[in-house]
């Protein structure tokens, strides 16, 4: 917002592109948009570089089809992957069977040297597992650790760090542990295959947190974590039939959130007219229609003879996250 021609930058890095969130799809679009108003009058051009290990290649190469690919295969261990042979909720993905993953858990200590890591919806999950854990762990050598977002640095580097010689640890992990952290030591993944993610409800104009059954790519990303430092295995706690029947990526933020945070940021940078921006997937209609109403009904903006305006209370609101 402060230098929309980003005349200092060089190159611009979107890593985990595959998770798609808000902020990354806006600030690719008005950065697509800063090169197509600004290249010609820089020294170089500006460069924009989409990273992930599971991208959507099929959609960002209809959506951008002059962008150079550049594949890199890495070095990954194998890593061994079993199924639920049934289902043991018929409902699947609406609810998170914390038995099935304690039976789990307790059965890869014995079976499995190393540390694991258990993914969980949330926060409540994961207080009830380690409650269920500690009470039923009678060794003082294996740790029990939560982690996710909400949790004091302190805590979550000690979920993060490698236990002291001789002990083992569990880490209890929303999907913060999928790609924005690496934790030591890692050679089991525990994936109850969920995850809690916010759905905008045009009828109350209101997000609220849904359970919603990961993607297949996030499965190959929390499996992955098992394989950094030798062999690992990954249990997955639904079946191979469903496991096959899920998304292959995930659903774009920008389809099922509330856009008046990101229609805000697109009048301050001077477009008023969203679908202006080159998107690589362009919002609802129907939701950025409704995020201007809410806009000026809380006064942020104001109707000019050609284009929108941000009021003082506007400019206020967009230094909040």
């Amino acid at each position: 917002q402060n230098d929309p021609a980003l005349e200092s930058v060089s190159l611009v890095i979107f890593d985990e592109y595959h998770e798609r969130s808000l902020d990354a799809d806006l600030s690719f679009a008005l950065c697509r948009h800063s090169q197509l108003l600004f290249d010609e009058l820089r020294e170089t051009p500006l460069r924009l570089l989409l990273m992930s290990a599971t991208l959507d290649n099929e959609g960002l190469k209809a959506a951008l089809p002059d962008m150079p690919w550049l594949i890199s295969e890495g070095r990954q261990f194998p890593v061994t992957v079993h199924y639920e042979q049934k289902s043991s909720d018929p409902s699947r993905h609406q609810s998170c069977d914390l038995d099935l993953v304690h039976s789990r858990v307790l059965a890869a200590l014995t079976q499995h040297d190393g540390n694991i890591l258990v993914f969980l919806p949330g926060q409540a999950e994961i207080r009830k597992l380690q409650s269920a854990l500690e009470a039923s762990l009678d060794d003082p050598h294996i740790q029990c650790r939560p982690l996710y977002g909400a949790l004091k640095m302190e805590a979550q580097q000690a979920a993060i760090q490698a236990p002291p010689a001789g002990q083992r640890k569990v880490v209890l992990a929303t999907d913060i542990a999928e790609t924005s952290l690496t934790i030591e030591g890692i050679h089991c993944v525990i994936d109850t295959g969920v995850a809690k993610k916010p759905v905008f409800v045009a009828r109350t104009g209101l997000s609220r947190l849904d359970l919603q059954a990961i993607p297949r790519s996030a499965a190959d990303q929390r499996a992955g974590r098992a394989g950094r430092l030798g062999p690992g295995v990954a249990y997955r706690l639904w079946t191979e039939e469903q496991h096959q029947r899920r998304a292959r990526h995930r659903k774009p933020d920008i389809l099922s959130s509330d856009l008046s945070g990101p229609l805000l940021q697109c009048i301050a940078f001077g477009c008023d007219d969203p679908f202006e921006l080159p998107w690589v997937e362009p919002p609802p209609q129907a939701a950025i229609e409704q995020a201007f109403d809410l806009l000026l009904q809380l006064g942020f903006i104001v109707k000019g003879a050609d284009s929108s305006q941000l009021t003082d209370k506007g400019q206020a609101a967009l230094k909040l996250p």
